[in-house]
């Protein structure tokens, strides 16, 4: 369940990391399952391998190779403490759809690091899931996030749950992008829930071990019947549990915990791999481009 201070901190801050959630035996038997998909692809728990994952600078995304994984599959979907913290978010009647992917981030050097840029999810969902597979400790390559950003972001979207961008989303990326954001560390077993429309990232891991996440999304049983509807700054949480409802009207208008800050440094390491992009061709950032080719899609829709 969630503490009164926890649903606070989720409708001001945008997420809660929950304490041991998932227990030994569960964590293990995900853990190994990684493991001997990972040997698969040449990495092994010897660090000499590790040097396989510089080319994605450390980033390994395990989608198809767990489909069918029951190892994996059935202690995070079958996680009972994990479903009363998302009742207690959602409400009674909510939709599990499974693993999403396994997100082992290994070591790199720093010289083939970049600084992370913030995004959010764009697949529809309610609320993001990520089981914490061993400890994560500083600069380990944990989730980053922007405290209180899912609040603006909402309503810079002509839709509730798919990405649907206003002019005012890109605003938003480029004035939170260059602020430092907040990594969300843990120890093994302890789950993080977030909401849909927060900003946040990967991040680079700097230490000595492979930082291990799962990601579980859940929607609520109602999705197809109010996904299209508008969102307002009235009805954010009118499709969360009553609790969290009457959380939000305590609080009203709330500034996040954890406060970021402009970084000198990061905006200027984010204006370098910007002004490089454009070198090639590209967009400065992926918001740009998908924007743009919403807006082609749109002009080419209204001459058929």
């Amino acid at each position: 369940m969630l503490t009164s201070s926890e649903k606070e901190a989720f409708v001001r801050d945008g997420y809660v990391l929950k304490k041991a959630l998932l227990d030994e035996v569960s964590r293990r038997r995900c853990l190994d399952a990684t493991w001997k998909i990972l040997a698969s692809l040449g990495i092994s728990e010897d660090p000499s391998s590790w040097h396989n994952a510089y080319s994605r600078r450390g980033v390994v995304k395990l989608r198809e190779q767990i489909d069918g994984n029951n190892e994996i599959s059935e202690p995070i979907v079958n996680c009972t403490a994990v479903h009363d913290v998302v009742r207690a978010l959602i409400g009674p009647k909510f939709i599990n759809e499974g693993v999403r992917g396994v997100y082992p981030t290994l070591p790199i050097p720093r010289r083939i690091s970049r600084p992370y840029e913030p995004h959010i999810e764009h697949h529809p969902c309610q609320v993001v899931v990520m089981y914490y597979l061993d400890d994560v400790i500083e600069r380990n390559g944990g989730l980053l996030v922007w405290p209180g950003s899912h609040r603006s972001n909402y309503t810079a979207h002509t839709k509730r749950f798919d990405f649907s961008a206003k002019p005012k989303f890109l605003r938003e990326f480029r004035q939170r992008s260059p602020c430092r954001p907040f990594e969300v560390t843990g120890s093994a077993g302890d789950v993080l829930f977030f909401h849909h429309r927060l900003f946040h990232s990967g991040s680079n891991n700097f230490q000595n071990t492979i930082r291990f996440g799962v990601l579980n999304d859940f929607i609520p049983e109602n999705f197809d019947e109010i996904r299209d509807d508008e969102p307002t700054a009235d009805n954010m949480w009118d499709y969360w549990s009553e609790d969290l409802q009457q959380t939000s009207q305590q609080l009203m208008d709330c500034s996040p915990l954890t406060t970021t800050s402009n970084d000198m440094v990061r905006r200027l390491l984010i204006s370098a791999f910007e002004i490089a992009r454009k070198l090639k061709g590209s967009h400065a950032n992926e918001y740009e481009e998908k924007i743009a080719n919403a807006s082609d899609a749109t002009s080419n829709d209204d001459q058929t």
